[in-house]
C-alpha cells in the first residue's frame, strides 16, 4: 500500500518536479519518465502502456513497481541521473556500484552504462598473460618498475575485488561477459573453500550461489 509507513524515499533521487515514482521493494525514487524512456528501450516500452484509473500514485505521480533490489536500483539511477557519480575507468568506484549499474544496465538495455560498468569490472580481470603480470606486479608488495604499462588497464583495478569471487562470477554470467570468467574462476579456486564453492556465500544480505555447471568446473580443479 502507498501509505505504508515503511516506505523510504531516497533524497538524492527524489526530484520535486519528477513525474514518475519507481518503487524497488519499499524504497522510492521520484525521477523523470522522459529520461528513462529516452535512455532505455525497455523503460520506453513499459511506460508506453496507459495507466489504469486505479493505479497506485503518490503526490499525483504514478508508481512503477520494479522487482530489482533497492541497492541495485539506487546505483543504477544515480549513474543515470548524475553524470559525476559513475565516472569511466580509471576513476575509482566500488563493486556495489558496478553490480547495480551492470545488472540493471544490462536488464534495461542502457548500453553506455553497461559498457562503462564492464570496463570497470574488466580492470580487475585481465584476459592476457602480460596484463595479468602487470596486475600482479602493481600490488603494494611489488616494485613499480617491474610493472608493464602498455595495456588497456595500466592504471590498475578501479575497485577492491577481494572476497567477491562468487558475486563477480554470477554478475559476469548475468551480463554475458564471459571474458571476465577465466580470471574470476582462477581467483575463486585460490581463495574459496570447497564448502564456499558448493554452498555459496552471503553478499549484501543476499545468498550468492554458483550454478551447477560452474560448481562442477571449480570442483574439478
Amino acid at each position: 500500500p502507498m501509505d505504508d509507513d515503511t516506505l523510504e524515499r531516497v533524497d538524492a533521487l527524489w526530484f520535486p518536479d519528477g513525474n514518475i515514482i519507481l518503487r524497488a521493494h519499499n524504497v522510492l525514487f521520484r525521477v523523470f519518465r522522459g529520461i528513462l524512456a529516452a535512455r532505455s528501450p525497455v523503460f520506453a516500452d513499459m511506460l508506453a502502456f496507459p495507466q489504469p484509473d486505479d493505479a497506485d500514485a503518490i503526490e499525483g505521480c504514478p508508481v512503477l513497481q520494479l522487482d530489482d533490489s533497492a541497492a541495485d536500483t539506487m546505483y543504477f539511477l544515480k549513474a543515470l541521473f548524475d553524470y559525476e557519480f559513475f565516472a569511466p575507468y580509471p576513476a575509482k568506484t566500488d563493486f556495489d556500484a558496478i553490480h547495480g549499474v551492470l545488472r540493471l544496465g544490462t536488464k534495461y538495455r542502457v548500453e553506455p552504462l553497461r559498457r562503462r560498468a564492464l570496463e570497470h569490472l574488466a580492470s580487475a580481470h585481465p584476459t592476457t598473460l602480460p596484463a595479468w603480470d602487470a596486475l600482479c606486479a602493481s600490488s603494494p608488495s611489488s616494485s613499480p618498475s617491474t610493472a608493464p604499462t602498455k595495456h588497456p588497464f595500466a592504471a590498475g583495478p578501479s575497485f577492491d575485488f577481494e572476497h567477491l569471487e562468487l558475486p563477480i562470477i554470477t554478475l559476469a554470467r548475468f551480463a554475458r561477459a564471459d571474458w571476465i570468467l577465466p580470471a574470476a574462476f582462477y581467483r575463486a579456486i585460490a581463495a574459496l573453500t570447497s564448502a564456499e564453492i558448493l554452498d555459496g556465500i552471503d553478499y549484501t544480505g543476499v545468498h550468492v550461489e554458483l550454478d551447477k555447471s560452474d560448481k562442477v568446473c571449480l570442483r574439478l580443479r
